[in-house]
């Protein structure tokens, strides 16, 4: 398992979670804005708690959690496992969000947009009802947006953006 004997924990449970990843995407950024974009739509890290495949995960971040190694994450045992993985994607939506609003200010003239995907999920979570949100958004994967979920997303962003 992970965080198990010799075994790494993976990034998502270290503290500062998705430095490398904003990195490259700054970088990409700037290589877009410097081949002449100007436009720009960047999605969150999706680390919605209500996926389906979560049900599988909490064991192992409650082991993680109640043998002490998300201690650097602020989390103790006997903590409860949501409480992980909210740190971890509240410092997620931090970090890409401030991606965004620095790349704005160093570029003005520029459309930078985040699009906070949990926020949209949550929404539509709300407006489908459960039942509808939960068979219909996933396709067999149980993480990964069904067709429908696509379309669903995808109106979501052409919203945001119109």
């Amino acid at each position: 398992p992970p965080g198990g004997a010799g075994m790494p924990l993976p990034e998502i449970m270290r503290p500062n979670p998705g430095e490398r990843e904003v990195r490259a995407l700054r970088e990409f950024l700037d290589k877009m804005h410097r081949a002449g974009a100007r436009n720009f739509l960047v999605s969150g890290v999706p680390v919605y708690l209500e996926l389906p495949i979560w049900n599988m995960v909490w064991p192992i971040v409650t082991n993680l959690v109640n043998s002490g190694k998300l201690e650097d994450l602020g989390v103790s045992p006997g903590d409860p496992p949501r409480l992980a993985m909210e740190v971890q994607a509240s410092a997620l939506h931090e970090r890409w969000e401030g991606l965004v609003q620095d790349f704005s200010a160093k570029n003005p003239g520029t459309n930078c947009v985040f699009f906070d995907e949990v926020a949209i999920l949550e929404r539509l979570r709300l407006n489908l009802g459960e039942a509808t949100f939960d068979r219909s958004m996933w396709d067999f994967s149980m993480f990964h947006p069904s067709v429908f979920g696509h379309e669903q997303i995808a109106s979501e962003a052409h919203r945001l953006t119109a």
